[in-house]
């Protein structure tokens, strides 16, 4: 994949100047603020809009947010001048686009017998406070709150914007819920929760963000028949939502957490402790076996010459691990953290998640959060007899100014190896003495993955009670799967690997779907331009897009600009226009509803 320009800073600019020429407010907005001005309530909104309460509240927060006001008084004041809707409601669901995107469901659910055994007569207040937390979630963390008459609440990630961080997020907004019940301690215990992960049809504008007007999903569904069938204390996750932790997180490969216990939500679960009792863990507690690391021998032979210059040297280095995502990242920081204990080393790996201002910081492998002064300490202690190896993984997820912080104490450190581990470093960053890069793997390295893969598959299914097609798949022409893969896959281990496993599927797998999602939210690229590409069994000019699309040739040129300096399209030298990536016109062709 041509990973390179998609980061481009000049992309980000011309998108500002872009969104800067919408109307402030979307038709949705300016039809509420109308009724605002008359007076009408919420309720009285969505009975005369004919959509969802829920609905309503989201328009309206958003709508004071653009505003920057407070109250409805002020809302109706600072609207005067905003310009009366004279389009038909039709209107912002045409130029937006109805799309099928990956999300997660967190379905947080108590039986009224609980609430009235346990709370009785405070049950209606606390569903309150509840309430009041799950808003105040999906406000931190981009997602959607919806209410059910049988459920405390369920929160949608993913549909305002997808990010490979939703699972983690997800996690943490469930420890918030078991934490805002704390002094309702039957309460806590008797918490079940369900959380799963699939697809959801929403509306988008046309350049990206919910348009507010529809989400409909199975997803909501699962996520509560998981909560509802859950043991009491325990959140359920579904094999897909399973399978997210593992891809986005540093676990090891096939490592498997179906069930977790509220109470250990104040860790990430990627040790034994944070799981359940052994007698309901499946037939095998190893963490798994840790996936092949091939086409690095240059990279492995390197961190091994690092880490005998420190432990024999007292010899300090400051090493930056980086490439984007897929490329395996985390596993090189798990053979570093193994190959540092092989040497008699102390090894402190951590794992680094977004959010707030200090950022999430976590230890691997039992997932305890720590703050990022904990890490500096780690890296400006004195050495004793040992030798002190310092991971830190997913760097690119800390604030700028903490991880300027690490690099500068991590290089005037005395007798340590710090690895640390990101797509893309800071430019203010210090320089280290070592960047190991991580780039495509060549064809051979892909090839074999996919066969490892394919091994393992059938594996699985045999394990699972099905039974081997060793047989239908000799029949078949393997080479010639093997050959589509690989160059869909483009050189990215992680895709290799996911798509090997799932190569009896039509679609592309979810994990890959929240991948590639994640970067594309990010772009707020021309949604049609992109689906008129995708669907063209030839490359087009910009002037036959514009042609088809009934747009005028400046407004797609310009958008196919950008989409190109995005890493997105490309054009050759005949001026025809196509995708950079296979997988990327794959997502766009299978996210289109028509």
């Amino acid at each position: 994949m041509n990973q390179g320009p998609i980061d481009k800073l000049s992309a980000t600019a011309f998108l500002s100047q872009e969104v800067e020429l919408l109307p402030e407010l979307t038709q949705r907005q300016q039809q509420i603020l109308a009724l605002i001005k008359t007076g009408k309530v919420n309720k009285e909104i969505a009975n005369e809009l004919g959509i969802g309460l829920g609905t309503v509240k989201q328009h309206v927060v958003a709508l004071f947010k653009k505003l920057q006001v407070s109250n409805r008084t002020m809302a109706v004041s600072q609207g005067l001048n905003q310009e009366p809707v004279s389009q038909p409601e039709s209107a912002e669901i045409s130029e937006g686009i109805l799309e099928r995107r990956p999300c997660l469901v967190l379905s947080i659910y108590l039986s009224d017998s609980v609430m009235k055994a346990s709370a009785e007569p405070y049950s209606r207040v606390i569903v309150q406070e509840l309430h009041k937390t799950f808003s105040a979630l999906a406000g931190a963390h981009d997602a959607l709150f919806l209410t059910s008459k049988n459920y405390i609440g369920d929160l949608i990630f993913g549909i305002k914007r997808g990010t490979e961080q939703d699972i983690f997020k997800a996690l943490r907004a469930a420890r918030a819920v078991f934490d805002a019940l704390t002094d309702y301690p039957n309460l806590t215990e008797n918490l079940r929760g369900g959380l799963a992960a699939g697809l959801a049809i929403s509306s988008m504008n046309r350049h990206g963000g919910w348009s507010g007007e529809v989400v409909a999903s199975a997803v909501i569904a699962h996520a509560r028949e998981l909560a509802s069938n859950s043991a009491p204390g325990e959140l359920a996750l579904s094999a897909s939502a399973e399978k997210m932790l593992q891809i986005t997180g540093p676990n090891a490969h096939g490592y498997s957490v179906p069930r977790i216990l509220f109470k250990t939500l104040n860790r990430m679960p990627w040790g034994k402790k944070n799981l359940l009792p052994e007698s309901q863990l499946g037939s095998s507690e190893e963490l798994g076996s840790e996936p092949l690391i091939l086409g690095r021998d240059a990279e492995l032979e390197r961190l091994q010459t690092l880490f005998s210059e420190v432990f024999r040297g007292k010899k300090n280095h400051l090493v930056y691990i980086e490439g984007e995502t897929g490329m395996g990242k985390s596993l090189l920081c798990r053979y570093a953290a193994e190959y540092g204990l092989n040497m008699k080393g102390r090894i402190h790996h951590f794992v680094c998640h977004s959010g707030g201002k200090e950022g999430n910081l976590y230890l691997y492998p039992n997932g305890v959060p720590v703050k990022p002064q904990a890490m500096l300490h780690c890296i400006r202690s004195v050495a004793g007899r040992g030798h002190d190896v310092i991971i830190v993984d997913d760097a690119h997820l800390l604030p700028v100014n903490i991880l300027i912080k690490m690099t500068e104490t991590a290089s005037a450190a005395n007798g340590k190896l710090v690895i640390v581990a990101a797509r893309k470093f800071s430019k203010y960053a210090i320089t280290p003495s070592e960047t190991i890069r991580l780039g495509h793997l060549p064809k051979a390295a892909i090839e074999r993955l996919i066969t490892e893969s394919f091994a393992q598959s059938e594996k699985d299914a045999i394990k699972a009670g099905g039974r081997s097609d060793a047989d239908i798949w000799r029949a078949q022409d393997r080479e010639q799967t093997t050959a589509t893969i690989v160059k869909q896959a483009a050189g990215v281990p992680l895709f290799a690997i996911e798509l090997a496993c799932h190569h009896r599927d039509v679609n592309l797998p979810l994990s890959l779907q929240v991948v590639i999602n994640a970067r594309m939210d990010g772009l707020k690229l021309d949604r049609a331009l992109l689906r008129q590409v995708s669907k063209a069994t030839t490359p087009l000019m910009a002037t036959e897009i514009a042609a088809a699309m009934w747009e005028s040739e400046d407004t797609i040129q310009i958008a196919v600009e950008q989409a190109i300096a995005s890493g997105v399209l490309s054009q050759n030298e005949e001026g025809c226009i196509t995708f950079a990536h296979p997988l990327l016109q794959l997502l766009v062709n299978q996210s289109g509803v028509e």
